[in-house]
């Protein structure tokens, strides 16, 4: 509670926190997760390009729902993992970063 009612020091702790490596690079786990999950997508995306046949006559009615299913399962699940992860990152490097302040006799 102390730190909800001094300003000045959160912001001043924060700053000292930022300019601590190690602990930045522990929190940057969770953003090279979400980039992975872009890169997933882009497979997805070539897979399903590479089935299209430009110089095909006919484009059949199945093919494209196979094609608009998979590009959505595969985004929609994107979606919500990368925002499950910030979320989740965010709180965890919030506590990351309030657990560090406390003395260590209160840490678990």
């Amino acid at each position: 509670m102390e730190l909800l009612m001094e300003p000045p020091r959160v912001v001043l702790e924060l700053h000292r926190w930022i300019m601590r490596s190690e602990l930045v690079m522990k929190s940057i786990v969770l953003v090279i997760m979400a980039e992975v999950l872009g890169i997933y997508d882009l497979i997805i995306a070539v897979i399903i390009s590479t089935g299209i046949n430009p110089k095909a006559k006919s484009y059949y009615l199945f093919n494209g729902y196979a094609h608009l299913s998979s590009g959505l399962a595969s985004g929609l699940v994107g979606l919500s993992t990368g925002m499950t992860i910030g979320i989740v990152g965010d709180v965890g490097v919030g506590i990351y970063i309030l657990f560090s302040f406390l003395p260590p006799k209160f840490r678990a």
